[in-house]
């Protein structure tokens, strides 16, 4: 099954404007959530992608143990283009990630790359 939800976090209202913009015309329904949100939980039965947009260390300090507790969370984290990612190597091999603004063919290769890492 093939995912069609985005769950997206990103503080950065540019970036996220075009995320939202891409993912749409991708045919994918994208709802604005938060980090709290996730900490609740989500239900993992469903296909959902979560784009996280690099931010604050403190979105970054409460990720660690939601991705432990979550394996099966799938989360493309994007970055700024020409800027290294910040985020500690501990935390980038339960992610895919994704300079933005990216090329459609980086982008497609992210979302192929989320699903596989993630197929059962």
């Amino acid at each position: 099954m093939s995912i069609k939800e985005v769950l997206l976090i990103d503080e950065d209202e540019n970036r996220r404007s075009q995320i939202v913009t891409v993912m749409n015309f991708l045919d994918f329904s994208v709802k604005l959530t938060s980090i709290d949100t996730l900490e609740q939980g989500i239900d993992n039965q469903e296909q959902k992608l979560i784009i996280l947009g690099e931010s604050s260390q403190l979105v970054k300090s409460r990720l660690q143990p939601l991705l432990e507790a979550n394996t099966q969370l799938r989360i493309l984290y994007v970055y700024d283009k020409g800027k290294s990612s910040a985020l500690p190597k501990s935390l980038k091999r339960y992610l895919v990630m994704l300079e933005w603004p990216s090329k459609y063919q980086q982008l497609v290769e992210a979302l192929r790359n989320v699903q596989l890492a993630t197929s059962d």
